[in-house]
Formats: C-alpha cells, sequence, structure tokens
C-alpha cells in the first residue's frame, strides 16, 4: 500500500522507484523517496539542524482532531530519499508517526499556514 502523495507524485529521478514510508499506515525507516516523507522534509526546513551530513528537525505541532499537542521529530542523511526517523513526541511518550497524522501536519504546516 502507498500513501496518497505517493501515488499521485510522478517520479522525476533516475533510480530506484519509490517505496513508500506508510506501508501500512505507520511510518517505516524502510523507504526510499515517500513523497509525503518528502514533503514534511521540505516542510521542515525551518526547522533543520545540520551536522556530519545528517539532518534533524523538531517541528512543534498543535493539537489536532485526535491528535495532541507535541513535536515531530525528522532525521535524514543528506539530500538522499530516506527518511530514517519520522517520530511524535507528546506528553512523554514517542510513537512512530502515522499517514493520517503525517497529513494533517502537512495541511498544517502549508504555505498558508507555516509557523515561524
Amino acid at each position: 500500500m502507498k500513501c496518497k502523495l505517493c501515488q499521485t507524485t510522478p517520479k522525476d529521478w533516475d533510480g530506484d522507484d519509490r517505496v513508500c514510508a506508510f506501508p501500512d499506515g505507520i511510518f517505516s525507516d524502510d523507504n526510499w523517496n515517500c513523497a509525503t516523507a518528502n514533503k514534511l522534509r521540505d516542510l521542515a526546513e525551518n526547522y533543520r539542524v545540520y551536522g556530519d551530513d545528517q539532518s534533524i528537525a523538531v517541528i512543534p505541532i498543535p493539537k489536532m482532531k485526535e491528535y495532541n499537542s507535541g513535536w515531530l521529530v525528522l532525521n535524514w542523511y543528506k539530500n538522499r530519499g530516506c527518511t530514517s526517523i519520522a517520530q511524535v513526541i507528546s506528553y512523554g511518550t514517542v510513537v512512530q508517526l502515522r499517514i493520517k497524522q503525517a497529513e494533517e501536519i502537512i495541511k498544517y504546516l502549508s504555505p498558508l499556514n507555516i509557523i515561524p
């Protein structure tokens, strides 16, 4: 199974095909150029810290529908296609990002609503 963005975003690179980061609706680090993970990384640019070829972004997220407020943590190597970590920290718990929450975060961080 692929997320909506993986299903609808055309491949624009040479090499291996896309491997969705949300095959069962929950983030998997066995991914490659997942369109949803890439969109989150693009939107995380203002929150990114880069060092030793690794990027990490910690993005504050508000309470959204069925999810509590907290922080989205993303980690990736250089600008390559794999996102190694996509987790949400909230009230002392750490869970893998779920596709529905990822879609809500993308909508929240979209250019008209992006937090400074």
